[in-house]
């Protein structure tokens, strides 16, 4: 959502709204190729063209991914070599190395796998991701690649792929920024052939939205300066819309986080943030906040107002790292 787009955003799209065929995708991490005038589109073609010449395939089927500063030019001297001993250190054998490369300001590896069955036959898939800082709803300064065997077709796979986004990636904030160069693609070898009957499809989406909120969450354990996942719970809201705009106040205020921060049950920051979100419908008098962790669950406010609750309880609650405000 980003206005100012990263080369390899501009380079991607073309690609993929003019074929669906793709060998490989090559990512670098430390520089963004961002703003960078006509070299930055060039500097993609060089990478794409280079990466093509090595594995003896064509520059249109390489997609290119980057993640790093912003406004430095990328130096490729000395490209060719390096892609070469990236070629010949190609390995099936898992996606430890990938995953470590795209690291930037993360502190760990971000990866996942999972096998289910449809029509009895394995269908496999895995995810690695990077993110740490600039990380908002609507994704944030974040990559991450998912592949699959089962063979559904470009189409059917990218709106899938946009639902799995937008319940998985899209619902998370660390600080409120997002990047020029936010990317997730979805590749599959189509190795498995079902027929894409309606339930199958639904059983794949599931599994999809598995693996890449799998994927958001490790994202947001790892963000730059945390100290605390919190998981903000919307129940009884008119629509979805309204749930969505409400929970992604509370997680986004800046006075709710310090409030985490300090153990604070300040549940007035809460509902303060509820009003803020505007929902198109609102009963105060129906409002409950619970603040809520392996050490129990307390009660705050209900029917429109304040609860005398422990506030020694509340603290050691809050005192967990993984936190739920429902």
């Amino acid at each position: 959502k980003n206005a100012i787009q990263s080369h390899h955003i501009k380079y991607d799209k073309k690609r993929l709204n003019e074929q669906a065929t793709f060998k490989a995708i090559m990512i670098n991490s430390g520089n963004a190729n961002t703003f960078n005038g006509p070299k930055g589109d060039t500097d993609v073609q060089i990478m794409a063209n280079t990466l093509a010449s090595k594995l003896k395939i064509q520059p249109d089927e390489v997609l290119i991914c980057s993640t790093g500063v912003i406004g430095v030019p990328m130096d490729l001297s000395n490209f060719g070599d390096q892609v070469d001993t990236l070629a010949h250190n190609l390995t099936d054998g898992d996606s430890i190395q990938a995953a470590e490369a795209i690291m930037t300001t993360d502190t760990k590896i971000k990866q996942a796998a999972i096998v289910f069955e449809i029509e009895g036959q394995p269908v496999h898939l895995a995810a690695i991701a990077k993110g740490s800082g600039m990380i908002h709803p609507n994704m944030g300064t974040m990559l991450s690649y998912v592949v699959t065997d089962l063979d559904l077709g470009q189409e059917t796979l990218q709106k899938l792929l946009k639902e799995s986004v937008n319940q998985s990636f899209n619902k998370i904030s660390v600080d409120g920024d997002t990047s020029p160069n936010d990317t997730v693609l979805l590749a599959s070898t189509n190795k498995v052939s079902v027929k894409p009957t309606k339930q199958h499809i639904l059983i794949f989406q599931e599994k999809l939205t598995e693996i890449c909120q799998m994927m958001a969450q490790e994202i947001v354990a790892d963000g730059e300066g945390a100290t605390k996942f919190v998981t903000v719970a919307v129940k009884g809201a008119v629509d979805q819309a309204d749930a969505e705009g409400i929970a992604k106040q509370v997680a986004t205020s800046s006075l709710v986080k310090t409030a985490v921060y300090g153990q604070d049950a300040n549940w007035g920051r809460v509902l303060s943030a509820i009003g803020q979100s505007q929902p198109d419908y609102l009963d105060p008098s129906k409002i409950q906040i619970s603040f809520i962790s392996e050490k129990g669950e307390i009660l705050t406010c209900k029917n429109g107002q304040g609860l005398v609750f422990d506030e020694d309880l509340a603290y050691e609650i809050l005192s967990e790292t993984e936190i739920t405000i429902l």
